[in-house]
């Protein structure tokens, strides 16, 4: 039996109780470090998983159980963001990572009562690694938690779900230090409370000064809370998510859930392992928080109200290893068990991920609802830098549907351009909104859900349109027979650079 077999029989053996006793929940996730996912070896650009993009675990295991357990699907890739955001920085390359070069943590919105708002590809919360600039003139640090309005006319704008500068006023942190937000979730320990209990993580080593503990050094591996009622306004969105109310959390209000060191008991507790099967002992930095589906509340030496059970990725947890607050520390389950006790390795299959030498860590975590739809475009040559093939990708198709429409335009690649959305699209659960609005072709889908088209680039057309400045950008629509709405993917943009 090869190593492969040995592991995800090892998974299969010791997940049968998660497995059986699935809740149906699906995840979505970042990684840390660009990783290869097992969504399908046909498409090479869906499979990349690159840090600035969103994975979605599907909730039901994978057909092939001895080979995958779960499988990983691309949910908003890398390209997406870039393609939505515009060329904010100004230098004519639309296409770029460090303009929009990380997804540190994310959020599934919720609306007041507690349920999660319909979702799609930017009405995730997200913070990045770095300040991002939209068009518009404002800005998103890495202390901001927000995402992408979708709104024709406002579409690439931001909408703040907690500013930095309130998260600082909540734990005293000087405007001098560092702040940078690594991971959030949002629970109510109190029924009935309005608004939510705000978890988070932070990238840096910090002072902080709040009431329940005074001035203390935490480290990045520690978790904070500002609870619901520090905040004095929560505002609505359009969609019905809530949001806090800039400027209204009151200062030095917020408390300290777990250190550094608590943490590392949690860790230490679960026998965890990490990719190579051994006990990984530490978390390192915190770097995802979401609610455990299967936890209640447990209370903090540190804090005055109790909190979720969460679960909790970091960096020391290789192999893409979450752990549970349950218990005083247990293996995270959401439909199946996310890692394996040492000595056993935490492989990475758990989430769909397949990384050659090894999976790291996962970066943002966010429970989401079942079912997610995924329905996404991505391309292996974003970039067509002379003559070549240029190839789009699709999937989280349905087979049995109607072809695909791939939607085809003409954009700038002007310097500080933005190709705003045409019109709303159909009502769908997928993307908001149409960008190119010309069919271009038709693909049909295949049995694992995607599709595939190359179109070789000559010299001349090459030459034609980077001397012209101009883009493609494209965008996939798969209808119903029943004349039910159909589904919309992301827009993405290939450049002749």
């Amino acid at each position: 039996m090869n190593a492969t077999i040995l592991t995800t029989a090892t998974f299969a053996i010791l997940s049968a109780a998660a497995a059986t006793a699935q809740n149906g929940n699906g995840l979505l996730y970042s990684t840390l470090v660009d990783e290869q996912s097992n969504q399908c070896a046909s498409t090479p650009g869906l499979n990349l998983v690159r840090d600035n993009s969103l994975q979605y675990v599907e909730p039901v295991p994978h057909p092939v159980l001895g080979v995958y357990p779960y499988e990983s699907k691309a949910y908003m890739p890398g390209l997406g963001y870039n393609t939505v955001a515009g060329d904010v920085d100004c230098d004519g390359n639309y296409f770029d990572p460090t303009s929009f070069d990380g997804v540190d943590a994310s959020l599934h919105p919720r609306d007041m009562i507690g349920v999660p708002t319909q979702l799609d590809k930017t009405r995730v919360f997200i913070s990045g690694q770095s300040q991002y600039n939209d068009v518009y003139g404002n800005f998103a640090a890495p202390g901001d938690v927000w995402r992408f309005r979708t709104a024709v006319g406002g579409a690439g704008s931001i909408e703040y779900f907690l500013t930095e500068q309130d998260a600082r006023n909540a734990f005293g942190i000087a405007a001098s230090d560092p702040f940078n937000i690594d991971a959030i979730t949002i629970g109510r320990s109190t029924p009935g409370a309005i608004g939510f209990d705000i978890i988070l993580s932070v990238e840096d080593d910090v002072m902080i000064n709040v009431a329940s503990v005074g001035s203390m050094f935490v480290e990045d591996g520690a978790i904070l809370m500002i609870p619901s009622w520090a905040v004095g306004v929560w505002n609505v969105a359009a969609d019905g998510a809530v949001l806090v109310g800039a400027g209204s959390v009151a200062p030095n209000t917020g408390m300290l859930l777990a250190t550094e060191p608590d943490v590392d008991a949690w860790v230490g507790a679960s026998n965890i392992s990490n990719h190579v099967g051994a006990p990984a002992g530490l978390i390192g930095d915190v770097d995802g928080l979401a609610n455990d589906p299967w936890g209640t509340t447990w209370f903090s030496t540190w804090a005055t109200t109790p909190a979720p059970d969460l679960l909790i990725s970091g960096e020391m947890l290789t192999g893409a290893g979450v752990i549970s607050t349950q218990g005083g520390g247990q293996i995270g389950v959401v439909n199946s068990m996310l890692g394996l006790p040492a000595p056993f390795p935490t492989s990475g299959l758990q989430v769909g991920l397949i990384t050659t030498g090894g999976v790291h860590s996962l970066d943002a975590l966010a429970l989401t609802r079942p079912n997610l739809s995924h329905f996404t475009m991505d391309s292996p040559t974003e970039q067509i830098l002379g003559a070549g093939p240029m190839t789009i990708e699709i999937g989280g198709g349905d087979p049995a549907g109607p072809p695909a429409l791939v939607l085809i335009d003409l954009g700038s690649n002007l310097p500080c351009g933005f190709d705003p959305a045409t019109f709303p699209g159909p009502i769908n659960p997928d993307f908001p909104h149409v960008y190119p609005t010309t069919v271009f072709t038709n693909l049909p889908i295949n049995p694992n859900g995607t599709a595939t088209f190359t179109l070789p680039i000559s010299a001349g057309l090459w030459n034609l349109f980077n001397t012209a400045s101009v883009a493609l950008e494209f965008q996939a629509y798969q209808g119903t027979f029943t004349g039910l709405p159909g589904k919309l993917s992301n827009p993405i943009r290939v450049q002749f650079y």
